[in-house]
């Protein structure tokens, strides 16, 4: 699986808090490869969580715009969390609509290449969806979640975005 080496007292330190804490919900400055660890461990979500938040402190903290590999980071979640809490509808009126112009090569620079088409054809099928309201766009795009959410078994974003932050984590260092 992937590598671990060298992580053994932080995986350590990251086990004991989510003993003691039930579960890891804040980036406590960590490094990324502990963070990795952990998610080598099984705890994917956890991990592409807290370093999605330790990129967004340093990019803070730096008072710069993300790099791409950063941005994507922030981009997939946020957007897939959206569609799957409420669909194309909600990904779009909420404050994830900034992503809709990147989600698409995103999610295929991650090789979710199915969830891009259905994204795109989402966005194709509403050109204008900047001007609608949420039940105008509820209505245009429920056959799109319908498929986006079918895609699911066959391709799990945040597995994929684990996958990317593993091999490409020289870009992606933490604070």
């Amino acid at each position: 699986m992937y590598s671990t080496s060298g992580c053994f007292a932080a995986n350590v330190h990251l086990g004991l808090l989510k003993l003691v804490r039930g579960f890891m919900d804040l980036y406590a400055g960590q490094s990324i490869e502990a963070l990795i660890a952990l998610g080598a461990s099984g705890d994917v979500f956890d991990s592409v969580d807290l370093i999605r938040q330790g990129i967004g402190h340093k990019v803070i903290r730096e008072r710069r715009r993300p790099t791409l590999a950063e941005a994507l980071l922030d981009a997939i979640p946020e957007f897939e969390g959206n569609v799957k809490n409420g669909g194309f509808a909600q990904a779009l009126v909420n404050a994830s609509s900034r992503y809709a112009d990147v989600i698409v090569p995103a999610l295929e620079v991650i090789g979710c290449s199915g969830k891009a088409r259905v994204t795109a054809g989402a966005l194709a099928a509403v050109p204008d969806w900047k001007e609608r309201t949420f039940e105008e766009l509820d209505v245009r795009l429920g056959s799109f979640d319908q498929d986006y959410f079918r895609l699911d078994s066959d391709e799990d974003t945040v597995d994929a975005v684990f996958r990317f932050v593993v091999g490409h984590q020289s870009e992606l260092q933490l604070p």
